[in-house]
């Protein structure tokens, strides 16, 4: 959470209730179709920021930030571009397995997207945002989409005091979306979050917070490439579901 987030909103995280989309595995259809093509797209990355969770007001957030606007300031200029990398290893991992990746797209903005409506009868799982408008522009038969929905570091606070201390995070999410159907074939989320080393509090280079967070942005890579490599044959009985 960023900034001034609704007190309703922080305590409806700080109780556990926010739902997450639950993992898709990687469907065998995958590689039995050898003769559909990819296109790869990083999303372009968002600026890594100093987050709070917990149970704290709008003047709780402005005292924390307050307190923390010199590793706020940090963050925002680090840069992580080197995550965008893992395009290219993912191609490597694509073209051993024998698919066709026809487009390498990083540092990318997705045009606006409609909300995917199913009929529910179908017996897979779909999209949430209707990615079938960017077959024609990718020329591509499947989308593998990374995107990085959180970057920072973290810290937990009741009001203004802290109750943790402050944790490197990067949230990578990665996506197999069939162009044809809007199908999701796989998906994934890395959520890693690490120690940062005492003394973390040392402006203006904060050398052991930023540590901590490039090796949470690249054990995040490794993760989502691993969980990809995994290869499960879908469950009996799957149910008809559009993502969330």
């Amino acid at each position: 959470m960023k900034r001034f987030v609704p007190v309703a909103l922080v305590m409806l995280l700080a109780s556990g209730c926010v739902a997450l989309p639950e993992p898709v595995p990687l469907s065998e259809e995958f590689w039995n179709d050898a003769d559909k093509t990819v296109a790869i797209v990083v999303e372009n990355l968002p600026p890594a920021d100093f987050m709070t969770t917990g149970q704290q007001g709008l003047l709780d957030f402005a005292i924390n930030e307050g307190a923390n606007s010199a590793l706020n300031e940090y963050l925002k200029q680090l840069d992580y571009s080197e995550f965008a990398a893992v395009a290219e290893e993912f191609k490597e991992l694509l073209e051993a397995g024998g698919a066709t990746v026809v487009a390498v797209r990083t540092s990318h903005a997705l045009p606006a997207l409609s909300r995917f409506r199913s009929s529910g009868n179908e017996k897979h799982v779909y999209a949430r945002m209707d990615y079938r408008p960017l077959r024609e522009e990718l020329g591509a038969d499947r989308l593998l989409l990374i995107s990085v929905p959180t970057a920072g570091v973290t810290r937990s606070y009741y009001g203004f005091i802290p109750t943790s201390d402050p944790m490197a995070q990067l949230v990578a999410e990665g996506r197999v979306v069939d162009l044809e159907t809007n199908r999701l074939l796989w998906r994934a989320r890395m959520d890693v979050t690490l120690a940062i080393p005492q003394p973390w509090d040392e402006p203006p280079s904060f050398p052991n917070a930023s540590a901590a967070f490039f090796k949470a942005a690249e054990q995040a890579k490794v993760l989502l490439k691993d969980d990809f490599r995994v290869r499960p044959a879908e469950p009996a009985g799957a149910t008809d579901s559009v993502a969330r």
